[in-house]
């Protein structure tokens, strides 16, 4: 099958972990034609930067092609419309059997809606990123932009829209309360991962931890993503740190913000059991997540949490409800950063419990969040 993945507000970068990232690796292994079609945007080094118009083939043989916006008013205005004039005849050359649409929010929906009134018998999905954390935010973002304009886009080409995807519980309310979605035309299509065959989990594991000279009773954890105060690095530092186990090592990967990038380096010069690691790429946080034993993020959801359960990380999250049904025997919720604290003491010297939680994780991410059956979803 042709299949065509439309993300024109994802900055698609080669490379991450992202979910659009897996979803065409799968694609492809699963012997599709795979096209990806985005904005003029990507990551260099962890920084979001603006790129030329494209159409080329990456690494893993599926096409690239990076659109501009249309111009309308200023390039911020032109950022929320996300309206684009050449997508249409680009579909139209792919004739795609399968598009999948990241992000309901655009204009663009109308294009596609278009299509599958013309090509009933093609499957169209969309899928809903916008959550109460990172959208709507104030009350212009929240009952204009988003309560009007995208709103009216969404009621316009429901009818032709087979299926949409929420990809956590939150992203399932703002669909709800916001766009009016009704629920029997929601499906929830969780973030995932990859499961890596045990030998090469076996082989990363090993040349990170003789790469970190951690020894075989060393407890290695894994904090990683774009390092600011949403994610509540800051205290998880302090918070490392006030339990004294030589056993305990923390390796931080990431870009810092600048708002806390003083302090955060000083907190890593105070603790020599603390390394950051810098930003690294999507292969290079899949080895790492592969061999940690906990990963800990206790602030803003973050979709490598998914990532880090498919590696067979225990975990160490938010108390929040996108998180609930990832955390089952596997790992803590917890409400406020202190309680790092506790966690740390209770396991410093208990390895075999991590080792259970761990295992735990595996079976859970063989359920819930294995990119291999979460792509046969799009196929029927």
């Amino acid at each position: 099958m042709n299949i065509l993945h439309i993300a024109l507000a994802s900055a698609f970068t080669e490379g991450m972990t992202y979910q659009e990232n897996f979803l065409i690796e799968q694609n492809l292994i699963d012997g599709h034609n795979v096209t990806i079609i985005t904005d003029c945007h990507k990551f260099v080094n962890g920084k979001m930067v603006i790129c030329e118009e494209e159409y080329s083939k990456m690494r893993n043989g599926a096409t690239l092609i990076r659109l501009p916006y249309d111009r309308i008013i200023n390039s911020f205005v032109s950022g929320k419309v996300r309206k684009s004039s050449k997508l249409k005849n680009i579909i139209e050359l792919i004739r795609p059997d399968v598009i999948l649409f990241h992000g309901l929010a655009s204009w663009e929906l109308y294009t596609v809606a278009d299509y599958k009134q013309k090509n009933p018998s093609i499957k169209l999905y969309a899928d809903s990123h916008a959550d109460y954390y990172t959208s709507a935010t104030n009350w212009l973002s929240k009952y204009l932009l988003h309560g009007f304009f995208y709103r009216k886009i969404i009621k316009d080409c429901l009818f032709y829209i087979d299926k949409i995807f929420y990809i956590s519980v939150n992203c399932r309310v703002v669909l709800k309360d916001l766009y009016k979605v009704p629920e029997k035309r929601m499906e929830f299509l969780p973030l995932g991962g990859i499961i890596l065959d045990n030998n090469i989990k076996e082989k990363n594991n090993k040349l990170i931890r003789r790469k970190l000279n951690l020894t075989n009773d060393d407890i290695f954890l894994v904090h990683a993503g774009k390092l600011d105060k949403n994610k509540k690095t800051i205290q998880l530092l302090n918070e490392f740190s006030k339990v004294k186990s030589d056993k305990l090592k923390l390796g931080v990967i990431g870009s810092v913000s600048e708002d806390i990038k003083e302090t955060f380096y000083n907190c890593i010069k105070s603790d020599q059991r603390i390394t950051y690691l810098g930003w690294k790429s999507s292969d290079e946080i899949t080895n790492y997540l592969n061999a940690c034993d906990i990963y800990i993020q206790p602030g803003k959801v973050s979709a490598l949490a998914a990532n880090a359960i498919c590696a067979g990380a225990a975990v160490i999250l938010n108390d929040v409800p996108d998180y609930k049904p990832f955390v089952i025997n596997n790992g803590w919720l917890i409400k406020e950063t202190a309680e790092i604290i506790k966690i740390l003491e209770c396991i410093k010297d208990d390895r075999e419990k991590i080792q259970r939680m761990k295992v735990q994780s595996i079976a859970i991410a063989k359920k819930y969040l294995d990119y291999n059956l979460i792509s046969q979803r799009l196929y029927f």
